[in-house]
């Protein structure tokens, strides 16, 4: 019984460091911006280009460019390519504008944040951007209910596994 428990054990061990090991050992984050948080432009880009430090997944990329009068600018559909992300824009003018993204990379992990730029010398600067942050998909209660699924499994297997009792042989 000592050798089902030990691999019990050590099965359980496994399941858990595979479920929690992230490949890279890192956090995915947003390692760079076009145009930098906080610049002041001359002319208004063609394009916000985002870099991470992962390859987002194509069907769940979300950029949106507000103006400083919160309205949405027109633009195409973000293009995917590698780690990065370029959301082309329609014509711009003059004014302070914020690009706020939601990205799920192909680790399952998920990023959002903000970032923010002006256009022209008359507008007024940008806020300091917001942090982005990760949203991770392994909840603590999918955690939970696969090391309970673990035990139960661990139960189910040692119970399969007794020796079934010898009769005594007394009648009652």
């Amino acid at each position: 019984m000592n050798r089902v428990k030990a691999l019990a054990v050590l099965a359980g061990t496994l399941v858990l460091v595979l479920f929690l090991w992230r490949p890279g050992g890192a956090s995915p984050r947003l390692t760079g911006v076009s145009p930098a948080d906080g610049t002041r432009l001359g002319s208004p880009p063609a394009q916000v280009v985002l870099t991470f430090s992962g390859p987002p997944v194509t069907r769940f990329v979300h950029v949106v460019v507000t103006g400083a009068d919160r309205r949405t600018v027109p633009g195409g559909e973000p293009v995917v390519t590698g780690d990065r992300i370029v959301a082309p824009l329609a014509a711009i003018g003059s004014g302070a504008y914020r690009v706020s993204y939601h990205v799920e990379l192909d680790d399952g992990s998920q990023l959002t944040g903000d970032t923010g730029f002006v256009v022209g010398a008359g507008a007024e600067p940008v806020p300091a951007a917001t942090t982005g942050h990760v949203h991770l998909s392994k909840d603590p209660l999918s955690l939970l209910l696969v090391l309970l699924d673990l035990a139960l499994t661990v139960v189910l297997v040692t119970a399969m596994l007794r020796r079934p009792r010898r009769p005594t042989g007394r009648s009652g």
